[in-house]
């Protein structure tokens, strides 16, 4: 099969078969993005998905609440069916919200 891709010009360029290929240092061979591209991302922040809580009580104070013990502020929307929907801004509060709702036995999910 190597003589057929060779025969037709399809892998001329290499001595290799494709199974052959190692890719990490395919990727190391090839030419990285520019800089200038590379600060950016560094500057984007990580999505975060919102927090649903079934049937929640006190729905105007747990917010508050919630941005007490984290440190940030939270904010939230109740939804049609009895859920309030939170919208955490870093994973690391996401994470301790999660961790309040599990203690508090409230029902939740992402």
């Amino acid at each position: 099969m190597k003589d057929i891709y060779n025969q037709q010009g399809l892998f001329s360029h290499t001595a290799k078969t494709p199974s052959e290929i190692n890719l990490r240092s395919f990727q190391n061979s090839q030419p990285g993005p520019a800089t200038a591209n590379n600060s950016n991302n560094a500057n984007k922040s990580r999505y975060v998905p919102p927090i649903y809580i079934d049937n929640p009580k006190n729905v105007p104070q747990l917010p508050d609440l919630l941005s007490e013990i984290t440190k940030e502020k939270i904010t939230g929307r109740m939804m049609n069916n009895d859920k309030l929907k939170i919208f955490p801004p870093t994973p690391e509060a996401q994470k301790t919200i999660q961790n309040k709702i599990t203690q508090d036995g409230m029902k939740s999910h992402t």
